[in-house]
């Protein structure tokens, strides 16, 4: 199959760990034999050639102003509980673009940046940006099999859930952007807010499928705002698939609007090679977090936003150091809330006892994993009701065979089974926190044996390959669904 994959965040160069996910699904795919091209906003930081890992990678510019390339890569979303000002602003001229890199990737890759650098200063490892140039819009009729917004998809219908989804209403169309029909099979868009609209359009326009996975923000996002919500309802029902990566996120897109039988949970995966049993680690780290090699060692790696609830687990750390003083807490990431957690361990008292050491590269990420005597996701439903579909780097956690402490809430309990793969406890709750922290590091045969199992559970069911697959049968069975519904 020829994919195209519309995203707004990336990893900005190989290790980074912006939406890891989206590259190792593309990446997956390939393995698998398919043609994908992924098309993403362009950022400053950007290192990537035009094409990495198999994928051919299109990056789009937006906007001319440097204060609005706030377009996706975590900095739409303050502390992932409210949109930034410049991020609305943004909006209108990131849809646009992205509708005409799309249309573009769609109608003649030749024009693409998958073809030769330009002659410029800018490192020549960078793709060549699509850039949006504004354009007349004419209105015509689609060709017979394009369904006008908001339809059910192809081949659906009241009686058999499958129709002819033809209509004689107009669509919005740049004049030459898609002079024949594209040779992409179909368009798979990540979080049906922002990019769903414009994925949408163009898969009209294209005459091809449209795939929308969801990831958590987006979801909240409709949840909290009553216009996002009929734009996010009317995406999903119009979406030949929908896949979440939870079951909690499924049931919240269904009650949002999405049809249950176009809802498909397909869970992240993890790259079990790179997230691994390391002994060699435990020394690595602690000498270069300049800790004693017995020193036991708490770790969670996050972005740092309320949802991730660091806050909880900070205010349980005193009670884990009452039983073990020689405890260091390692939190690792970037984010929003930086200042407010360093200024609630020292207020704590926890000076020395916790640690910031930033983002993690992924390579050195999983070092760290690898190295911790205990790895706590203390995820909740934070003050705005956002909360993580499953966090990836639970997955990462299990993939290490670390004993894990995690929170009860959204798809965590769908991959660790508590007193199996590792300890649940409810949201919010340090005590509860600080209890299984300490009996992991009390009792480290239940320790050992729950990070095996957490391994053996990954290395059966959750690898991005496992994923990859996955996602395939989606495909197969919307292109199936539209050969059907044309006949």
């Amino acid at each position: 199959m020829k994919i195209c994959m519309l995203t707004s965040s990336y990893p900005k160069y190989a290790g980074e760990t912006t939406a890891p996910f989206i590259e190792e699904i593309a990446a997956g795919l390939v393995r698998r034999g398919h043609t994908v091209h992924v098309v993403a906003p362009w950022r400053r930081d950007l290192r990537r050639g035009p094409v990495e890992r198999g994928v051919h990678l299109h990056f789009y510019r937006y906007s001319p102003v440097e204060v609005l390339n706030v377009w996706g890569y975590a900095e739409s979303l303050r502390g992932d509980i409210g949109v930034r000002g410049r991020a609305l602003a943004a909006a209108p001229l990131a849809l646009g673009a992205s509708l005409a890199a799309l249309l573009r990737v769609l109608g003649d890759e030749r024009q693409t940046m998958d073809r030769q650098p330009p002659r410029t200063s800018e490192a020549p490892s960078r793709p060549y940006p699509i850039i949006f140039r504004p354009a007349s819009f004419v209105v015509r009729r689609p060709r017979p099999g394009l369904r006008p917004f908001g339809a059910e998809p192809r081949g659906t219908g009241p009686d058999s859930g499958r129709g002819s989804g033809r209509g004689s209403s107009f669509v919005v169309r740049p004049p030459s952007a898609v002079r024949r029909p594209s040779s992409f099979d179909l368009i798979h868009a990540h979080w049906v807010l922002p990019n769903g609209l414009p994925a949408a359009l163009a898969a009209r326009i294209a005459d091809v499928p449209l795939i929308i996975s969801l990831h958590g923000s987006d979801v909240f996002m409709a949840e909290q705002n009553p216009a996002f919500a009929l734009l996010a309802a009317a995406l999903l029902r119009a979406a030949d698939g929908v896949t979440a990566c939870s079951g909690d996120l499924a049931g919240r897109a269904a009650r949002l609007g999405a049809r249950p039988a176009a809802l498909t949970v397909v869970p992240y995966g993890v790259d079990a090679g790179a997230f691994r049993p390391d002994p060699q680690a435990a020394a690595d780290v602690r000498a270069e977090l300049g800790l004693p090699p017995d020193a036991p060692l708490v770790l969670a790696i996050g972005r740092l936003v309320y949802k991730k609830g660091l806050s909880y687990l900070i205010d349980a750390f005193p009670a884990v150091l009452a039983r073990h003083p020689r405890a260091v807490l390692v939190i690792a990431g970037y984010g929003d809330l930086r200042g407010e957690l360093e200024r609630q361990a020292h207020a704590l008292g926890l000076n020395g006892s916790v640690r910031f050491p930033g983002q993690l590269a992924r390579d050195r990420a999983a070092r760290y994993i690898a190295a911790a005597d205990v790895y706590a996701v203390p995820s909740i439903r934070d003050q705005r009701g956002n909360v993580d579909g499953l966090p990836n780097t639970l997955l990462e956690g299990m993939g290490a065979a670390r004993p894990i402490v995690a929170s009860r809430v959204a798809g965590i309990p769908d991959v660790i089974a508590d007193g199996c793969h590792g300890l649940l406890v409810p949201e919010r709750d340090p005590a509860a926190l600080a209890a299984a922290v300490s009996r992991l590091l009390d009792d480290r045969e239940l320790a050992q044996r729950l990070g095996a199992a957490a391994r053996e559970r990954i290395v059966r069911q959750l690898t991005w390959d496992a994923t990859a697959a996955r996602f395939e049968r989606v495909y197969a069975q919307a292109l199936a669904a539209g050969r059907r519904g044309a006949r």
